[in-house]
């Protein structure tokens, strides 16, 4: 059984002072080409070559992840890469579901993206809020919605962080840990790779040496 329960594990991951416990997949890294394939589209992302030296199940699913990927992209032929398009095309590649296109649609009719959040540890929170209100509509975009919940709080962490807002991160370091553990837990395995692969990540946003997963918010 590849999954493995968190906090079995006691080795230190590739984040400095990330605790390898906290991954679910802890022997498959993708050095954040899955992440970027999802949420930063274009170089660097996940390609076949990333995929095949992995075990047959997760090869096999993140496969079915770039099948979905190439098709969308041929279809689209790089013309749509607004954050609302770039959501789409996450939400339908990551879903094997007949009904994608109609969920997707329906989550992102009224979502509050905005293409630069500059400084503003507001703008991301605001997008997280949304979709943690979705969570109550949309249980078939459930695991998506936590990893997007996520790598929203996050980057409002790193945000705060560079503000010198404590109390933001610490609110933001709660709610991420609390979201990605929801998204290891999903039945896909894909969401489980999908945020450990942002776990990793030195930084989503802002350049910061703390990570919300290993900092304290009770201090």
């Amino acid at each position: 059984m590849l999954r493995l329960m968190i906090g079995l594990l006691l080795v230190a991951a590739t984040v400095p002072g990330l605790a390898q416990e906290r991954l679910a997949y802890p022997t498959v890294d993708l050095r954040g080409a899955l992440y970027r394939a999802v949420f930063v589209p274009g170089a660097n992302a996940l390609t076949a070559r990333d995929v095949a030296p992995l075990p047959d199940d997760i090869r096999a699913r993140l496969t079915s992840f770039l099948v979905n990927r190439a098709a969308l992209e041929k279809a689209n032929d790089g013309t749509r890469q607004g954050p609302r398009h770039v959501l789409e095309a996450a939400i339908l590649a990551l879903s094997d579901r007949e009904d994608a296109r109609t969920i997707a649609a329906d989550f992102l009719r009224e979502a509050p993206l905005a293409a630069d959040w500059g400084d503003s540890v507001a703008a991301p929170l605001k997008e997280a809020s949304y979709a943690e209100q979705r969570l109550r509509l949309d249980a078939a975009l459930a695991p998506f919605l936590y990893v997007f919940i996520a790598h929203r709080q996050r980057a409002a962490f790193e945000l705060a962080d560079r503000g010198g807002a404590v109390d933001a991160m610490k609110t933001a370091a709660r709610k991420y840990r609390a979201v990605m553990q929801r998204a290891r837990s999903a039945a896909d395995p894909i969401y489980a790779l999908l945020a450990d692969d942002l776990d990793r990540m030195p930084y989503v946003h802002t350049k910061t040496d703390k990570h919300p997963a290993t900092f304290n918010p009770d201090t």
